[in-house]
């Protein structure tokens, strides 16, 4: 079945007249992977005491839209006859359609839409999805968002409005770019942030503030950690012109970007948040070793070694949750997904696989002691390295007990206790060597 649907796009061609928001106070917050907050202030001739706000953006909140000037309003109406179908086309039945079919237009009447067809009718016949090139009919139709606001009886000829609302037609997102460098054990950071305007408008001249954490909203309203009486903190400063603004909210920052932004239609636009800084940082080789509880021996796959940075956030601010790209000698080696960090507190990038360390877990075994309702379980570890020249110290192998119940009876290695239910174990391997560790799990209070 042939679809006419590109006739959305085409009227939003024809009826769309590139165009630009110029206000006096214009401000973009934004909450990136989750929403955008646009604040607009309007000053717009009152007809009748009506003022009408055309040409907003395309993907506009509607439960979102806030008049938060002029208070003593008596009602408004938003209209945009496109971003619904069935609204559209109830509007455009019984309307003149032109239709162009190799450079020869036919004007019908369109009658209705299902789900897969369009009808329409020419004297006594009636069309089903005829071909060509489909024109919509302008009058009364409303092509892009627009605003209509009724004020009580008024005066004045004039009035400032200010309009906030929130858009899902602005893709934003925290990118890190981060230089590793493994001999000085350092990692230089620089965030920036991302947006992507595909709401149909440039905004010209916007200051923008970040905000980092996940909203919480309320039926569809401003975030609730974004309302009310606002009382923040300075936290850090840089004196250049990438200088460091977040500030505390509640349990939330917020970094107001210094400066205003053009934001174009179409376009991806990068804003550092602030100036970059390198920080300490050590790469780490780990073995996360597979569960593995059975009665007779078992052997788990082998596996190449992870590869991690772990830094602790010694910046000067704290960092937004992101995606971290992560370049060494000039090259990419890898990315990852990083959550929002206070000042100190650690965090670790898994950018990547060792390409010579492998390891594998073998179950060796497992006794039943009846009288003590016990179970004893033992168990290798055995780390290969297939490095020509590079000793490695300090390599990790974390095992994780399958309970509380479970104690390490024998190791042939020193351990320690990372958390309830996880152990580590360091060893140093030589350039073609192998390292194993046995160790034996025991398990009491058996039912």
């Amino acid at each position: 079945m042939r679809t006419h649907f590109k006739l959305l796009f085409f009227i939003v061609n024809i009826f769309l007249i590139s165009s630009s928001i110029n206000y006096a106070t214009n401000k973009i917050v934004i909450y990136p992977t989750y929403t955008t907050e646009i604040t607009q202030n309007f000053v717009r001739t009152v007809n009748n005491n009506v003022i009408t706000i055309k040409k907003l953006p395309f993907g506009v909140l509607t439960d979102t839209i806030q008049i938060v000037k002029p208070l003593n309003i008596h009602s408004y109406s938003y209209s945009f006859d496109l971003d619904n179908q069935e609204k559209l086309f109830n509007k455009l039945s019984g309307k003149l359609f032109t239709i162009q079919k190799d450079k020869v237009s036919t004007t019908y009447e369109f009658l209705y839409k299902d789900q897969d067809n369009m009808y329409f009718r020419k004297g006594s016949k009636i069309y089903l999805n005829p071909e060509g090139n489909i024109a919509f009919p302008t009058k009364g139709i409303a092509p892009s968002p627009y605003l209509s606001i009724q004020l009580p009886k008024s005066k004045a000829t004039k009035k400032s409005v200010d309009l906030s609302y929130r858009l899902d037609s602005i893709n934003t997102s925290i990118r890190y770019k981060a230089i590793f460098d493994e001999k000085a054990k350092k990692i230089t950071i620089a965030p920036f942030l991302h947006i992507f305007n595909n709401s149909g408008y440039d905004f010209n001249n916007y200051q923008i503030e970040v905000v980092s954490g996940k909203p919480y909203f309320v039926n569809n309203g401003k975030p609730k950690y974004y309302s009310g009486n606002e009382r923040f903190k300075n936290f850090a400063s840089v004196a250049d012109s990438t200088e460091i603004l977040a500030k505390r909210l509640d349990e939330f920052y917020k970094f107001p970007l210094k400066g205003k932004y053009n934001i174009k239609k179409g376009k991806l636009t990068a804003i550092p948040l602030f100036k970059s800084q390198t920080i300490d940082a050590k790469k780490i080789i780990r073995y996360e070793a597979p569960r593995l509880y059975t009665k007779v021996q078992t052997i788990s796959k082998a596996e190449r070694m992870n590869t991690i940075i772990q830094f602790n956030n010694k910046t000067q601010s704290p960092l937004p949750a992101g995606t971290i790209s992560v370049f060494s000698n000039g090259s990419l080696i890898g990315e990852h997904s990083i959550k929002a960090m206070s000042l100190n507190e650690s965090q670790e990038i898994k950018y990547g696989k060792a390409f010579d360390l492998i390891a594998q877990k073998t179950c060796l075994g497992t006794e039943n002691i009846p009288k003590d309702r016990a179970i004893i379980t033992e168990f290798s570890i055995k780390v290969s390295s297939f490095k020509k020249r590079i000793y490695l110290k300090n390599v990790e192998v974390i095992e994780t007990l399958p309970g509380p119940d479970w104690t390490v009876v024998k190791s042939s290695h020193p351990y320690q206790h990372i958390s309830a239910s996880k152990i580590k174990v360091l060893i140093n391997i030589a350039p073609g060597t192998s390292q194993t560790i046995h160790y034996t799990l025991h398990r009491k209070n058996i039912k």
